[in-house]
């Protein structure tokens, strides 16, 4: 038979919680352990509650971390007791951040004899476990590859992006840029179009011959094609005339006055819901 690892699961919002179903759904033997604890009884039998994060470090071979933002992952992990339950374990930090708050977690580790990689997940909550989800993880190759089994759980399509414990989240930062920077671009482009009430038919035409000429466009940022990605479908965007200006938003509400476009708010909007979902 074949040994599972025990995997804690620390921070149980969308995305740790969803982390941890699907390793309960592998038959890992799983602790978690979050904050509050209303969000941790859904796990009752099916999953050890911690009733501390030194207590889930010390229950398992691995412990995935799984919160909104660095500075909150710090706060929860560096104390002397997590730093005694952890020693001579494994830490995975899924946590969003930047490639020195990657260096900031691995020099805190190393110095206490801790196991450490760092990774992102390119995926809403919903679709962990999926053979199409990526996982990009940096650090020891060697740590990597000791629990690749473990981590692939997560994603068939997980994959060590390199040594430098910093890259898994220049990717992700890399690639969230480019998408927020197309994004702003279509909606500025729109912006433009609607303040001078181009004909909205006239647009749409384009937009789709536009799209379609594209052998293999790995979206459709006009929102006019169905997306070529395994998200699911992408809400249409509405663009209003208002006293003040254009406005844009997936409902139509009014995101932007005074002549302005909306993606400055859409990106932040973006962002803030990209931590929401650890």
């Amino acid at each position: 038979m074949t040994y599972k690892a025990t995997v804690s699961i620390v921070g149980l919002g969308q995305m740790g919680a969803a982390l941890a179903r699907a390793y309960i759904d592998a038959g890992h033997r799983v602790t978690v352990w979050n904050r509050s604890s209303g969000k941790a009884e859904p796990f009752q039998g099916r999953a050890n509650i911690a009733a501390t994060p030194e207590q889930a470090c010390g229950a398992s071979d691995l412990t995935i971390i799984s919160l909104a933002d660095y500075e909150v992952s710090d706060q929860v992990l560096r104390t002397p007791l997590v730093a005694a339950a952890a020693k001579g374990r494994t830490l995975v930090q899924l946590t969003s951040g930047t490639p020195s708050d990657a260096r900031s977690g691995a020099a805190w580790a190393s110095s206490l004899g801790i196991d450490y990689l760092d990774g992102c997940i390119l995926a809403y909550p919903s679709y962990i476990g999926g053979e199409q989800t990526a996982v990009f993880y940096s650090g020891p190759r060697d740590l990597y590859e000791r629990h690749e089994p473990t981590l692939r759980v997560l994603g068939g399509a997980t994959s060590h992006v390199g040594e430098p414990i910093g890259a898994a989240a220049a990717l992700d930062c890399a690639l969230l840029g480019s998408y927020y920077g197309a994004t702003l671009a279509v909606l500025q482009g729109a912006a433009i179009c609607a303040s001078e009430e181009f004909p909205s038919t006239h647009t749409s035409r384009s937009s789709r011959r536009s799209c379609r000429s594209s052998r293999s466009p790995p979206t459709c940022a006009r929102r006019c094609c169905p997306p070529a990605t395994s998200r699911g479908p992408i809400a249409p965007w509405t663009f209003t005339r208002t006293p003040s200006g254009t406005s844009c938003d997936s409902t139509g509400r009014t995101t932007s006055t005074g002549g302005s476009p909306a993606g400055p708010e859409l990106l932040r909007t973006g962002v803030a819901a990209r931590s929401r979902q650890r």
